[in-house]
């Protein structure tokens, strides 16, 4: 059977907005007169994540149980390559509801728009007030466009994309654990003449940050080296050099602080942190030969 549209969830110990998450996307496939398929992958979550697909959706799902965490990148690539003969995708973060709606929104609109190869849904908070969004590589939207327009990023929180996307593009660089990932994707989808189409009427409830935070003790020790890798890939050497100086001058500072409040475990995550940025710096060519 010819898949049409391929929902791609990455989890990571966020069970019951994982739960609420599925139970919106199952109900919003509804409407959709279209194949479709819903593929979890869990970055080796221990909260009951894996009992809960197994007990609760097990028929209904594709599970990816990864034997650790790999990060976001890795695991939408994961979920992308088992879905790529899909004719659309829709990457989502956990902690995102959908409405009846939005599924068949979105592929209305890339239908209509053949020239644009990805949608980003508004995002807003539980109690429908809307959230600031990233809809351009520069800077972040503080009011939302209240009209149909083509942007240039489109992002993973909740977007659906043509799988020629990734053909075009590339999959995401799996360098980045958690961050910059959409950004780096948008920027080289930028180049090579890919648009994505914002329609501000396709909402999701987004609970913002209440899935990173599950992940915050790995994420945060990737910070500088995310960043100083993005800005060299990028922008090349003289740009991530001034990075690099006020990176230096942050995690100094930093450092005299926790020292100063005995603040241990920060002290600890700053100082791996710092290390993997030295280990970025030195190892570069090579990391970003092997994307």
């Amino acid at each position: 059977m010819k898949l049409d549209l391929a929902v791609v969830i990455v989890t990571y110990n966020n069970r019951k907005l994982l739960d609420r998450c599925l139970k919106s996307v199952l109900a919003s496939s509804e409407n959709v007169e279209k194949n479709v398929a819903i593929t979890v992958v869990d970055n080796a979550s221990n909260d009951g994540t894996d009992e809960l697909l197994e007990s609760k959706y097990k028929d209904r799902i594709n599970y990816i149980r990864n034997s650790k965490n790999y990060g976001l990148a890795k695991a939408l690539n994961i979920g992308i390559k088992e879905n790529l003969s899909a004719d659309y995708l829709m990457l989502m973060n956990d902690d995102v509801e959908l409405f009846s709606d939005t599924l068949k929104k979105m592929l209305e609109r890339l239908e209509e728009n053949r020239d644009v190869y990805g949608i980003p849904a508004r995002l807003i908070y539980p109690d429908g007030t809307p959230q600031r969004m990233k809809l351009k590589i520069v800077g972040v939207n503080k009011s939302i466009p209240e009209e149909v327009r083509v942007v240039s990023f489109a992002g993973t929180t909740a977007c659906m994309y043509r799988s020629e996307a990734f053909r075009i593009v590339g999959f995401f660089d799996e360098f980045y654990f958690f961050y910059n990932e959409d950004l780096d994707f948008s920027i080289r989808a930028k180049r090579k003449g890919v648009k994505f189409l914002f329609d501000p009427s396709i909402k999701v409830i987004h609970h913002r940050k209440k899935g990173r935070v599950k992940a915050e003790k790995e994420i945060k020790p990737y910070f500088y080296a995310t960043d100083y890798y993005f800005y060299r890939k990028n922008f090349g050497r003289l740009f991530s050099s001034v990075y690099l100086l006020m990176a230096f001058y942050h995690i100094k500072r930093h450092i005299k602080l926790y020292k100063k409040n005995s603040d241990d475990v920060k002290l600890s995550m700053l100082n791996e942190a710092k290390e993997k940025l030295f280990q970025t710096i030195k190892n570069y060519r090579r990391l970003v030969k092997g994307v």
